[in-house]
């Protein structure tokens, strides 16, 4: 078995199946692909995919397992490359980080460019994308760590370090009804965000009947 089959199931699993996208996502070709998933298959004496001719309709019970497994095996082979580059070079090197767009924007700025001065041969790479596409990522050994809000569920196989919470805050003029209760939660948001979009709405409608009515207009209202 070679760390390179597995990578190949790998692809292929977060590929939707498609040998095709898993092919071009690895940089080879499809065929290649193909084999070596068939090697494997033989070499571990079980059927990891349920086919339909050519095409792979869905993982088979053991090749759940095996490719839940492989993917454990991917970034541990990963982390020991990680760990061995570090301990070479601790402070050369590259960091790559995958994190969300408020994050890359309001948090971390200040953080990186004390980074860089601390760090200055430490290449650093910003990868930006939704918690869909970073845990992606960090699935696919693209990144080596992640920063993001929320989502823990995505991230079902890695390390959970809370850094810090968020505070959010109702901004409204001093006149809004939400202004005058002490405590505002996402209840009574709601239910005066509504209340008030009954009323405007009332509003239209009468604005829009008086003027349906007044000589020469042309009822546009629904």
């Amino acid at each position: 078995m070679k760390l390179q089959q597995l990578r190949y199931l790998a692809a292929v699993v977060q590929n939707g199946l498609n040998v095709t996208t898993a092919a071009q996502a690895l940089h080879t070709s499809q065929p290649g692909v193909s084999k070596q998933i068939r090697l494997l298959e033989e070499e571990l004496g079980l059927t990891l995919f349920v086919r339909d001719g050519r095409a792979l309709k869905r993982l088979t019970p053991a090749g759940e397992e095996v490719a839940a497994r492989a993917l454990r095996m991917l970034r541990e082979a990963q982390a020991l490359k990680s760990l061995a580059k570090d301990l070479k070079q601790s402070d050369r090197g590259s960091l790559s980080i995958g994190t969300t767009h408020t994050q890359a924007r309001y948090v971390l700025p200040r953080v990186i460019r004390d980074f860089r001065q601390k760090y200055p041969d430490v290449q650093l790479h910003l990868h930006q994308g939704t918690s869909d596409q970073i845990a992606e990522m960090a699935t696919l050994d693209r990144i080596d760590f992640a920063i993001n809000t929320g989502s823990q569920d995505k991230f079902p196989d890695f390390v959970l370090l809370p850094i810090y919470s968020w505070h959010r805050q109702i901004i409204v003029p001093k006149d809004h009804p939400l202004a005058q209760i002490a405590k505002p939660d996402a209840a009574a948001a709601r239910r005066i965000s509504a209340g008030h979009l009954r009323v405007q709405l009332h509003r239209a409608r009468r604005r829009c009947s008086s003027s349906s009515r007044a000589p020469g207009s042309s009822p546009m209202c629904r």
